[in-house]
């Protein structure tokens, strides 16, 4: 599960396209 929401995030910033900090 944890996984999932990580990449949902992963995908979410990739989209948004701002330069985020993404923490581990």
């Amino acid at each position: 599960m944890v996984r999932a929401l990580k990449e949902g995030l992963i995908n979410f910033y990739k989209e948004d396209g701002t330069s985020v900090t993404v923490r581990a």
